[in-house]
């Protein structure tokens, strides 16, 4: 299938040396071409700015040549985004993503399919996105589409979502922002909706979750105007408004108050009426709530039951724990909403002849499209950065398996000679670092936890003592808090302390009782906890491997320049 852009830097004329690449691209770039192709790849460097024609015609036919290519091989597809933060991945991804609906066949439902993934794009956008220094309009969730498509038909779609970024809620550098939601939602209310939902008198400096950040650069009618476009996407969705507005404002609140030990060593709390708002708001009594923060119940098999009050800096760490509960927790119930509403309508549609359905001439095939979590190296770097650049670092692993470790591998069977003056780049050593089973950092981390009276200092002796035959790994200098991690993209700074409180952030069974439907009046609330409540746990069924057995199309993506703005 021809290209509409038929350059390819693999037949770029004369030496192919890095200076040529980038002229190349550069000269490319000035002439209004943001898509290069690179054999397979496909490369597409940010301009920060609205896509023209001839990006619609790219992404138009690499969809078409990935249907097609389905239709031949019969095989699962994938189409991988890769880069750093602020290189445009979900952008391109949320066009792609359009294409692949203007691109298969139409069918009676396929519009409802379109309307429905059109506005859960805008109401995850508000609360899934956040500036942070690198981008303005980071993308803190990490997303794989699963579109099911037979003769060239969608017959369903699923979205999964992945949330890292959790202490972004309760502590927001001072030059990155909290999620754009907050700001939109403070900007957007009425009066009336302000006293209904507690949040009279305040505003973006006076709430202290907000106010650690930067103030947002847009103006009040850009976010009020934000504001009713996500409000009518939910309601479109069928969520209720009050129900998520409530979790928000509660949120908010909550970052409001703080406990602190006076000096007969009793704990006190200030911002008790913003504690008394949240429980309002959250359909339990004021008394339960803070209860639930303050003290542990401990319970053994063999003696009583005991209750101990909590540290002050125990009761806001759970306080803290509770934010991102409630929110994180209202984020996935949005996206089971969405995903029901899809499934829905892909019912219509049955393989396999059962039921009056419609019988294909072949299986099904099913094309993945993954826009993960980009490359990351922020001020302070804890854990939420770690498994960023671990996901990153395992989708380069990926790439380079499948373009050039697989083609070498053949080659040297062949007896052919070497390929590269260099080697490939090896990705191994950093992945086993990080997350290798029994050996890894994050295991390391998920032990050191555990121990009741660890501190980061056992944990950078241990490090120390553990990594120090890993080339990747730069050990903490003397006493300082921090160790270094030598990532493909470049070295990253860590700070244990972050890392070991961002990992022992856990909600206490004290907390979640007070959820409980006997006592919380607020259903959707109470339905946030219910699994715990019940103890219903289900088993892990995610699937190992899965990447190692599709066909992958990749679209790197890159940055004009670190300012992310266009020239």
């Amino acid at each position: 299938m021809a290209r509409e852009d038929n350059f390819d830097l693999i037949n770029l004329d004369g030496p192919l040396s890095v200076e040529a690449i980038l002229k190349t691209l550069q000269q490319r770039f000035m002439e209004g071409h943001c898509y290069t192709w690179i054999g397979p790849v496909l490369l597409c460097i940010n301009p920060f700015e609205a896509p023209g024609p001839a990006v619609h015609a790219v992404l138009k036919h690499l969809c078409e040549q990935v249907l097609q290519e389905m239709a031949n091989d019969q095989l699962p597809h994938a189409l991988i985004f890769k880069g750093v933060c602020g290189s445009g991945k979900s952008f391109t991804a949320d066009r792609l993503l359009l294409e692949m609906f203007q691109n298969t066949k139409r069918t009676d439902w396929l519009q409802d399919i379109r309307k429905y993934w059109q506005v859960s794009t805008v109401v995850l956008r508000a609360m899934g996105t956040a500036s942070n220094e690198q981008n303005k309009d980071s993308s803190r969730i990490g997303r794989v589409v699963d579109f099911t498509i037979a003769e060239l038909k969608i017959i369903k779609i699923k979205m999964n979502c992945f949330f890292l970024d959790q202490t972004r809620l309760v502590s927001p550098s001072a030059r990155e922002q909290n999620y754009h939601i907050f700001y939109q939602m403070l900007a957007g209310l009425s009066p009336e909706e302000r006293t209904k939902y507690q949040l009279n008198y305040h505003d973006v400096r006076t709430l202290h979750y907000l106010s650690q950040g930067m103030e947002p650069a847009e103006t009040v009618p850009q976010l009020q105007s934000r504001f009713e476009a996500w409000k009518s996407s939910l309601a479109q969705l069928g969520i209720p408004l009050t129900d998520v507005l409530k979790v928000l404002s509660a949120v908010l609140l909550l970052g409001n108050t703080l406990f602190y030990e006076a000096k007969n060593q009793e704990l006190q709390l200030q911002g008790a009426e913003e504690l008394q708002s949240v429980a309002t708001l959250l359909g339990i009594q004021p008394q339960s709530l803070q209860r639930g923060l303050t003290l542990r119940t401990y319970r053994s098999s063999r003696g009583p039951t005991v209750q101990s009050p909590c540290s002050a800096a125990a009761a806001n760490g759970a306080r803290d724990a509770l934010v991102k509960a409630l929110y994180i927790r209202t984020m996935v119930a949005v996206m089971r909403r969405i995903n029901t509403l899809l499934r829905g309508v892909s019912q219509k549609t049955h393989v396999g002849g059962a039921n009056g359905g419609h019988t294909y001439s072949s299986e099904p095939g099913m094309l993945h499209v993954v826009d993960m979590f980009g490359f990351e190296n922020s001020e302070v770097n804890s854990l939420e950065q770690l498994c960023v650049n671990w996901t990153a670092e395992q989708l380069q692993h990926h790439y380079i398996q499948s373009l050039f470790s697989s083609t070498i591998s053949r080659c040297t069977e062949e007896g052919v000679g070497p390929m590269f003056e260099t080697a490939p780049y090896d990705c191994s050593p950093c992945l086993e670092l990080i997350g290798g089973q029994d050996s890894g950092l994050l295991e390391m981390l998920n032990e050191e936890t555990l121990s009741p009276r660890v501190s980061s200092e056992d944990i950078r002796i241990r490090m120390r003592r553990k990594f120090k035959s890993n080339d990747r790994f730069i050990p903490p200098a003397g006493s300082s808090s921090t160790f270094a991690i030598r990532h493909y993209c470049g070295t990253v700074i860590y700070d244990t302390y972050s890392l070991l409180n961002a990992n022992a952030d856990t909600l206490a069974d004290d907390i979640i009782a007070t959820f409980d439907g006997k006592v919380c009046k607020f259903g959707f609330v109470a339905h946030l906890f219910s699994v715990e409540l019940s103890r219903d746990l289900l088993p892990d069924g995610t699937a190992r491997g899965q990447m190692c057995r599709i066909t992958p199309a990749y679209l790197q993506q890159a940055r004009y320049n670190d300012r992310c703005q266009r020239i």
